[in-house]
């Protein structure tokens, strides 16, 4: 019955003539309730693929933040993972690969020297980007970038916090003004995050 209510749209009169021969039927299969998806949720399996998804996100945007160059292979460091963490990283570990562009995916004591730690959880992974990038680079550049949004950010300040400016702006012109500020601000402590993964 379900899959005849499923093709009735595309193949109405077939699917119809179907119904009515079929079996004893009362009432047109176009006046049939539409079937309603009552599978039963794997809740494991939904918080492993979230979990999947999210270490990739983490790989990825680090991989984007830091410059690794798109063709390096890297590999993850699993630092001291829990039995559940290892079970995914052992089942996932094909994937994880594939998906976040690594060499390999490994456990560890601790993080490795020149590493960028993510955390996932209350677990941490760690990627060694020592030789991949050049981190006094990275960190020169991330400090110039968190200056010029300290700058800017203390511009839109001192004009929100300027008396005449409110009273005589229009209040769209205030509120896009004060989205601006929060939008730096949120830029900037994302970098300020940034930079503080590459200590120094």
């Amino acid at each position: 019955d379900q899959i005849l209510k499923l093709l009735h749209p595309f193949m109405p009169f077939v699917t119809e003539e179907l119904w009515q021969r079929t079996a004893k039927r009362d009432g047109l299969l176009m006046l049939s309730p539409w079937p309603s998806a009552q599978a039963p949720r794997d809740e494991m399996a939904i918080a492993d693929t979230e979990w999947l998804i999210g270490l990739i996100g983490a790989i990825r945007s680090v991989r984007a933040e830091m410059n690794v160059p798109a063709g390096a292979q890297i590999p993850v460091v699993a630092v001291n993972p829990d039995p559940e963490t290892a079970g995914r990283l052992d089942r996932f570990g094909e994937q994880l690969t594939r998906l976040a562009r690594l060499s390999s995916v490994e456990t560890g004591a601790a993080a490795p020297d020149g590493s960028v730690q993510i955390v996932l959880g209350d677990q941490v992974m760690a990627l060694p980007l020592k030789g991949i990038i050049d981190f006094d680079a990275e960190r020169a550049r991330i400090d110039k970038e968190i200056k010029k949004s300290d700058a800017e950010i203390g511009k839109l300040e001192a004009k929100l916090s300027n008396e005449g400016f409110l009273a005589k702006a229009p209040e769209d012109v205030v509120e896009e003004q004060r989205e601006r500020l929060s939008g730096l601000v949120t830029s900037r402590d994302r970098l300020q995050e940034i930079r503080a993964r590459l200590g120094g």
